[in-house]
């Protein structure tokens, strides 16, 4: 019986939202997302599905300034993005470079972008989960600090110019039923630059967990043949 008791234990700790997530980060898209619409607002985007994600300053503040270009027009046809014909691009009022986070709605599992430049810059993407963790596009795991900045690693920076889109994708990487999903992807692009070809997976069953009355039942089951067999002996 002392080895079903172990495995009850085990199965509420592998049921409870415990420390099995992490993010994990890729180039390219992924399948199975859900594109968004042609925007129609600088603030927020909406996907297909009616899932929105909101463009804010550091810590959620007030909506960043973004302008929409359209690589249908002559003047932005420098954007080589590959899904889709828009682009958001975020304008710093120095000029200079730009903190943008873009906040994901409750339950999304996984998160795409891409990025691209009318002129060779660099550039950084870190993804943060529900359990405060962070992922940047080299691999790293940058710290998050209490005022919402990273600290050493910093965010790993890449490079991209005119025609070389980059894509990346964000992806909660649960086990063992834990309950980690994507909370933000914060980006600082150089002046000028646009983002799009956003795709989502948003999962409303992502941290469900067994009720506690299916645990017990599961348990005095566990139980009941531990006394079979102890009978049995």
């Amino acid at each position: 019986m002392y080895t079903y008791l172990k495995s009850f234990v085990l199965l509420m700790l592998l049921s409870s939202n415990m420390a099995f997530a992490g993010l994990i980060v890729q180039s390219g898209g992924l399948s199975g997302m859900t594109d968004f619409q042609n925007p129609s607002d600088t603030s927020f985007a909406t996907s297909d599905d009616g899932d929105i994600v909101q463009f804010t300053l550091l810590n959620g503040g007030p909506s960043y300034d973004m302008t929409i270009g359209d690589s249908s027009n002559a003047a932005d046809s420098w954007w080589s993005g590959n899904d889709q014909g828009f682009y958001y691009t975020p304008i710093a009022a120095d000029g200079g470079t730009n903190w943008l986070e873009l906040i994901m709605p409750t339950n999304t599992v996984s998160f795409s972008l891409s990025m691209d430049a009318n002129f060779s810059a660099l550039g950084w993407i870190v993804g943060v989960d529900s359990l405060g963790g962070t992922i940047d596009t080299n691999g790293g795991t940058p710290t998050l600090q209490s005022d919402g900045t990273f600290s050493n690693p910093n965010p790993g920076t890449f490079s991209v110019g005119n025609g070389d889109d980059k894509t990346f994708s964000f992806i909660a990487g649960n086990t063992g039923g834990t309950c980690s999903t994507i909370t933000k992807v914060v980006v600082d692009p150089n002046r000028l630059w646009g983002i799009g070809d956003f795709a989502i997976n948003v999962d409303d069953n992502a941290c469900q967990v067994p009720e506690p009355s299916v645990i017990a039942l599961f348990a005095v089951g566990l139980i009941g043949l531990g006394f079979a067999r102890r009978s049995r002996a």
